[in-house]
């Protein structure tokens, strides 16, 4: 239910009917009562998003991160095949659009922005694409570029230089930025024109985020300062619009897990329902099978640079 008036001018639409949806712990989620855009208050400093994103937000020793509410991963290496079974289909959806775009380059480059540990990378790279990453965490990258020889970059995306690239991914990225509106700017400076682009994130104006509220886990993310934006398609189109991009579909973005992980995802926000389906995969001892999960949850959304 929407609490008080905040007058703080929305940064997507310029109005400044804005007002507290939910009041998290250490943070508030506004909502703009005019385009439906949400967003944390306060934001996070720069020395806070540091410490964030520092060496242990892909691997947090103790804990599960679905339960305890802490940022990032409890085991990302773990998720690495679980990923790029999500990914491929992404990356195969984009290799088509590039190869119908006016004209067709011979050889596709593609940036990942927020690349991580690069799995999006390697499958980007098995169906064609000459890619390229960039990521602000230093561990990540390390890891990365030992298992890889892919080009990477460590540094704040505001400062990368590079391109024109026929593609580029932002996956589960968009709602990290501080300023999300200047990433999609330099994402457009970055793409050649005709060239693609991949955004998922998550979508606050599904039913079921609707029906969790601030259940929602992705929701929670911005207590921690980890999850700052929140788009529905109509937000996420015209954000794409102003910065020069055509939306050419959205669909629906679930995910692959284990179904340990599915269970305790689902108890975060449904206890009652999540130790149920977690009693029935410990009984059928089914928690290293893996399913793909749509949740409705997250969305991606393709589109064309004008």
């Amino acid at each position: 239910m929407t609490a008080d008036r905040n007058e703080t001018k929305c940064a997507l639409c310029g109005r400044f009917d804005v007002r507290v949806r939910w009041r998290l712990q250490g943070r508030s989620v506004l909502r703009c009562q005019d385009c439906g855009l949400m967003w944390a208050d306060p934001l996070p400093d720069e020395e806070h998003l540091a410490a964030l994103y520092g060496r242990e937000y892909f691997e947090r020793p103790s804990g599960d991160v679905e339960e305890t509410g802490v940022a990032g991963y409890h085991d990302y290496v773990g998720l690495r095949f679980m990923r790029q079974w999500d990914y491929r289909r992404v990356a195969l959806n984009l290799i088509d659009m590039v190869a119908t775009s006016p004209p067709p380059p011979p050889a596709a480059r593609l940036l990942d922005v927020g690349c991580a540990m690069g799995y999006f990378m390697d499958v980007a790279d098995d169906v064609g694409f000459d890619v390229e990453g960039i990521d602000r965490n230093p561990d990540a990258i390390r890891r990365l570029s030992f298992k890889y020889r892919f080009p990477v970059t460590c540094a704040d995306f505001a400062s990368f230089n590079g391109g024109p690239y026929e593609a580029v991914t932002m996956l589960d990225m968009l709602e990290h930025f501080s300023d999300p509106f200047g990433a999609l700017a330099k994402t457009a400076s970055l793409t050649r024109s005709g060239g693609v682009l991949a955004i998922s994130t998550p979508d606050s104006g599904s039913l079921v985020a609707r029906l969790l509220g601030r259940r929602n886990e992705l929701i929670q993310k911005a207590s921690s300062g980890e999850h700052l934006t929140f788009f529905t398609r109509q937000t996420l189109t015209a954000a794409l619009d102003r910065a020069g991009f055509d939306v050419v579909r959205i669909d629906s973005y679930g995910v692959t897990l284990d179904l340990a992980t599915a269970s305790r995802r689902i108890g975060a926000a449904l206890p009652l329902v999540g130790a149920m389906v977690g009693a029935a995969v410990g009984a059928f001892g089914l928690s290293r099978a893996f399913v793909h999960f749509n949740h409705h949850l997250n969305m991606i959304a393709y589109a064309s640079k004008r």
